[in-house]
């Protein structure tokens, strides 16, 4: 017969897990002066650039890992999801590049330009 509810190992992972969480918002809380730093705006680009090339990253490794899983159960759903993280990766690569600051992308970068593709994905 099926448990209805949590079991007990799940209840305490899930309690685990709360108090760690609670611990991390505490930290932040009492060192927030010494968390909080203005980055310099001549630096915002290369930051902004590494950080976007990281989530490519991230969704083009989804896209292979479901691409292939795809190949071996033969599921349509594998296919799908790993063709939306294409997807993902193929704006958010567009966003990056259309971004002020970056060579031209197909044509004059503006801040809405960089928007618009970060808003699609």
């Amino acid at each position: 017969m099926a448990s209805r509810g949590l079991r007990r190992s799940e209840g305490g992972v899930l309690l685990l897990l709360a108090l760690a969480f609670g611990a991390v918002f505490l930290l932040v809380e009492l060192f927030d002066s010494r968390l909080y730093f203005v980055f310099p705006a001549r630096h915002y680009s290369v930051l902004h650039t590494l950080l976007e090339r990281a989530g490519i990253l991230v969704s083009f490794a989804v896209f292979i890992a479901n691409w292939e899983a795809s190949k071996l159960n033969r599921n349509a759903q594998s296919l799908f999801i790993a063709t939306g993280f294409l997807a993902v990766a193929a704006f958010s690569t567009m966003h990056t590049l259309s971004y002020p600051g970056m060579p031209d992308f197909l044509t004059l970068n503006t801040v809405g330009k960089g928007i618009y593709y970060w808003l699609f994905r």
